[in-house]
């Protein structure tokens, strides 16, 4: 329902400019929402091992930062307190915006009249001590908290806080969001922690492994790019998705050719020469990895990218150890789709 009016709304033939980038706002927040729970409901039931690398905090808030304003709305200032750079964790990047994402909303329902959210990232001393719990040797962590300025939580529900299903929430509560950033953690070797008093707002302070700057890291920020690959591939049953994406490549001078089956896939390549593949795991004929096996028997180096909305890449473990392979999580946005297609460029140039 946070969808289906604004759809209708931008249908009428006397819809304004106004009413339909309104409405596209909404929209667009519903679906970070949606994927929002789905991620958890999948993450919780089937976690797999985080990929990690070097994160450079002030660039990953950077980038989020606009997701966390959409979900908090206009009532709740934003303040960040984290280093533009040169501050690093080991992180899986999208397992972090999960947590991020979590703890965002976990505040803004405990902001319903509005109020501040603050961001801080920092560097533990050695032998520091925490009031809210143990950090065994934090020199080795960096710490982010987030901090906001709400109603607060009682003991006992500060002992339940983490645990699955638990939720103080009267409707649209999963109980899995807290749950899945704790699972998170632990499976990246860190620790996070709840401190919250009644009246005086909570703080969640994450622990994630310090990291040494990556020998490359640029300095500059990252500019987006366009891939020169002209021929973009969709294997994928769903038209509206080949569809929506042909519509906006297009405009970047890409070429966008679908298909519906995996048996076309071979076909397919020998008659349009495509520069990448994208590749939906789910597909009514026959799986990814078969397709997957198929396109290498007639293409060994064509890049292709999974797309999925399965939570488990383990079943795409093989696939993922060609460097000429990629994964996108169902919902992505375009631009995760052409930075991955610039990414595999310079990889088959190697």
């Amino acid at each position: 329902m946070g969808m289906q009016p604004f759809a209708e709304l931008m249908q009428r033939p006397d819809a304004t400019p106004q009413i339909i980038s309104k409405g596209a706002w909404h929209i667009g927040n519903s679906i970070q929402r949606g994927r929002r729970i789905v991620l958890d409901i999948l993450r919780f039931s089937q976690p797999h091992v985080p990929v990690t690398g070097a994160v450079d905090l002030g660039a990953w808030w950077e980038a989020f930062a606009p997701e966390a304003e959409a979900v908090l709305g206009n009532l709740i200032a934003v303040e960040s307190m984290i280093p533009s750079c040169g501050l690093y964790a080991v992180a899986d990047r999208s397992q972090l915006d999960q947590v991020m994402a979590n703890l965002v909303a976990n505040a803004r329902g405990a902001m319903p009249s509005g109020g501040t959210l603050t961001i801080s990232a920092h560097a533990p001393r050695p032998n520091a001590r925490f009031a809210f719990g143990v950090v065994p040797n934090p020199e080795r962590f960096v710490q982010i908290t987030v901090r906001d300025s709400g109603c607060g939580m009682p003991p006992e529900v500060m002992d339940h806080i983490f645990e699955p299903l638990f939720t103080t929430r009267q409707s649209g509560g999963t109980g899995l969001g807290l749950a899945v950033a704790h699972q998170m953690m632990r499976q990246h070797d860190g620790y996070i922690f709840v401190e919250s008093e009644e009246g005086r707002g909570s703080a969640f302070h994450v622990f994630l492994p310090k990291a040494s700057p990556p020998e490359n890291a640029a300095i500059e920020p990252a500019i987006a790019k366009i891939p020169a690959a002209k021929t973009l591939l969709i294997i994928d049953d769903e038209t509206a998705i080949s569809d929506g994406i042909a519509a906006l490549l297009v405009h970047d001078g890409i070429r966008v050719e679908a298909i519906a089956t995996g048996v076309e896939a071979q076909r397919a390549i020998a008659s349009i020469h495509p520069d990448v593949v994208l590749l939906d795991f789910g597909l009514p004929d026959l799986d990814g990895s078969e397709v997957y096996a198929l396109i290498r028997e007639v293409a060994p180096t064509l890049p292709v990218i999974f797309s999925t909305g399965h939570g488990d890449r383990r079943i795409l473990h093989d696939g993922l150890d060609d460097p000429c392979t990629r994964f996108l999580q169902k919902p992505f946005e375009i631009a995760d789709l052409m930075a991955m297609m610039v990414e595999l460029e310079t990889e088959v140039k190697k």
